[in-house]
């Protein structure tokens, strides 16, 4: 197994483990119609592995922090076309997201490389029939994704130790 294979087989394990497949809808800046597009999230406390895959994909990290005792968070987005060469990268490795990653792909089976952009560098409205695509897979995509739920008769309350002055 090479150097790369070897890489993007501990991204796919990264990305199992701490990231996230999505397909998003955006309206345009005049909000006259809606976009869909694939977008990958990956996010940790260790820099040096978040440097990694910057310097491999470039991106950039948002660091956040949520207080003065918690670690660094690194967070890096990927969106459209750079989310789709990652996942073209890391799908023979992926374990637990391999159906969101095929799905993404698919995504990008309806992009036109031929589309107009307007010129402030927007693209124009997508025709009806990949707009409809492109719902189908978001609404598929979103149920993959979707945490479970307790249901409302299995929920009971835990007695907390109230203390009273």
């Amino acid at each position: 197994m090479s150097y790369i294979s070897h890489d993007n087989a501990y991204i796919a394990g990264f990305m199992d483990g701490e990231g996230s497949i999505q397909i998003r809808k955006q309206k345009d800046k005049n909000k006259s119609f809606e976009t869909i597009y694939p977008q990958i999230q990956i996010g940790n406390t260790n820099k040096p592995i978040m440097q990694h895959i910057q310097n491999r994909y470039g991106g950039k990290i948002q660091i956040h922090r949520k207080g003065l005792r918690t670690k660094e968070f690194y967070h890096m987005r990927f969106k459209s076309q750079k989310a789709i060469k990652i996942l073209k990268d890391i799908i023979p490795y992926l374990k637990i997201k391999k159906q969101q990653a095929k799905i993404c792909l698919k995504i990008f089976k309806t992009y036109n490389k031929n589309r107009k952009r307007r010129k402030d560098g927007t693209f124009r409205k997508l025709d009806k029939r990949t707009y409809l695509k492109r719902l189908q897979m978001f609404n598929l995509l979103k149920q993959l994704n979707k945490k479970g739920t307790k249901k409302i008769k299995d929920y009971e309350p835990k007695e907390r130790n109230l203390k009273c002055i």
